[in-house]
């Protein structure tokens, strides 16, 4: 009951930013570079993160549970919304989901941080992303230091959907992400913190569909959707802090051109 409660929060929350969002989200003309800046700002919101440093989530099992939100400075589609009418403001997007993970003997975690579809009918949203880390040093402990390294695959599908309105038109947007990754952590166990720094390789790939006529420049296409593929490194600086049970994280993250901040509440066991 507990977490059916939590998700409902959660849920009401991400969709509320983004259905307040979607009315400065609009498109036209996009042309082929445009669509890299859209697809390198929704990228940069939505890449996998579970907010967490090097170290395992025990030295044989541990269990975590909670929640990771925050926001992505979204610059490059606010000046291509305010292209079509000045007013738009959206210098952010939100992101928002459940996490879970689990450690086995090994020093490997299995990730998994999630949001069911919602459906608001002028909006809709979901996010599954799924990752694997194994921390190095629970099998090659480094003597008299407490050093975690770790390395991380991930894979992550986000798909968001809003309508928008031309000339007495009203039609459908559709936006579906699929990004992969690699990502090498270091952190410090110091008592109850865990500050980490993180250097990755991402790959995304972003297609943008409309029901609409005048979306994209015909220069890109004279169809109903186009696709942008972008890769590149990232870098992520963070702070786990556990009180018993409780654990509270906040990370930065620079990947696309974009800055994202992250923040979680999750318990472990």
């Amino acid at each position: 009951m507990k977490y059916v409660l939590l998700l409902s929060v959660l849920s009401l929350i991400q969709f509320s930013f983004l259905n307040t969002a979607r009315g400065s989200l609009e498109f036209q003309n996009i042309s082929s570079q445009d669509l890299d800046v859209i697809n390198k700002d929704f990228s940069s919101t939505f890449s996998y993160t579970s907010v967490s440093g090097a170290s395992s989530l025990g030295s044989i099992f541990g269990i975590e549970a909670g929640v990771v939100a925050g926001a992505a400075m979204t610059e490059g589609i606010e000046a291509l919304a305010k292209e079509v009418d000045p007013s738009n403001e959206l210098s952010f997007l939100p992101h928002a989901w459940l996490l879970g993970a689990v450690t086995v003997p090994g020093g490997f975690t299995i990730e998994a941080n999630f949001i069911p579809e919602l459906d608001g009918g002028e909006v809709s949203f979901s996010h599954l992303g799924l990752g694997a880390k194994w921390t190095v040093t629970d099998m090659i402990p480094i003597p008299a230091f407490p050093l975690n390294l770790s390395v991380k695959g991930y894979f992550s599908q986000t798909n968001l959907s809003f309508s928008q309105t031309d000339s007495g038109v009203t039609g459908d947007i559709d936006y579906e992400n699929s990004m992969f990754g690699l990502l090498a952590q270091g952190s410090v166990s110091l008592l109850i913190i865990e500050p980490y720094l993180g250097i990755g390789w991402q790959s995304s790939e972003g297609k943008l569909k409309s029901t609409l006529s005048n979306v994209f420049d015909p220069s890109l296409t004279t169809g109903s959707s186009a696709t942008s593929e972008i890769d590149g490194t990232y870098f992520q600086v963070g702070i786990n802090v556990s009180l018993l049970l409780l654990r509270l994280g906040f990370e930065y993250q620079s990947a696309f051109d974009a800055d994202r901040f992250t923040g979680k509440l999750s318990f472990k066991f």
